[in-house]
């Protein structure tokens, strides 16, 4: 989580804060199956600090697996000569 705590468990983002954030497209979003979404949805009623680390690790995933393949694509085409 890019935020910051203070007293009385107040959050806060500050803009320096951000620059390591991870944003997915909407076509990456597109991969998260609703299912993990309705179960985070349902964490998120009961234990919300649980629901973040939730939505991190699917966030993430996506963004991880993404660029690996990417990496695969850009391997074999150099493999292949195209």
């Amino acid at each position: 989580i890019n935020k910051r705590s203070y007293a009385d468990k107040l959050d806060k983002f500050e803009p320096g804060d951000l620059n390591d954030s991870l944003c997915p497209s909407q076509n990456q979003f597109k991969m998260i199956d609703n299912g993990e979404i309705e179960k985070l949805i349902d964490t998120a009623k009961i234990d919300q600090e649980l629901a973040i680390q939730m939505s991190n690790h699917l966030i993430e995933r996506i963004i991880n697996g993404q660029q690996n393949a990417v990496a695969v694509r850009c391997s074999a085409a150099l493999h292949s000569g195209s």
